[in-house]
């Protein structure tokens, strides 16, 4: 006679199946786990490129800002090119 009854080997059955269940669960979160990580880096290689975009963006912006600054508002050092002083404007010296 065997030193295993019916009910110990069935208790170890219902353990193997519940293990190999287990494994095969944590094996397909596992799974949902990579995809969702891959998807954020896709998801997040995508913001970076755009960000760039956006700064490039804002770069040209400043730098056609500036221009246009040095245009409109001339200093001493580099006047406005093309304005006359008007002839009404223009100090006589008187000898």
């Amino acid at each position: 006679m065997s030193e295993w009854s019916y009910y110990d080997k069935r208790d170890v059955v219902d353990n193997a199946k519940t293990a190999a269940k287990g494994v095969t669960d944590t094996q397909r979160e596992i799974k949902s786990l990579r995809d969702e990580v891959k998807a954020l880096r896709d998801e997040q290689r995508e913001l970076l490129r755009v960000n760039r975009q956006l700064l490039e963006a804002f770069n040209r912006m400043a730098r056609d800002v500036e221009r246009m600054r040095e245009e409109m508002y001339p200093n001493d050092n580099a006047p406005k090119r093309g304005l006359k002083r008007p002839a009404a404007m223009k100090v006589v010296k008187k000898s």
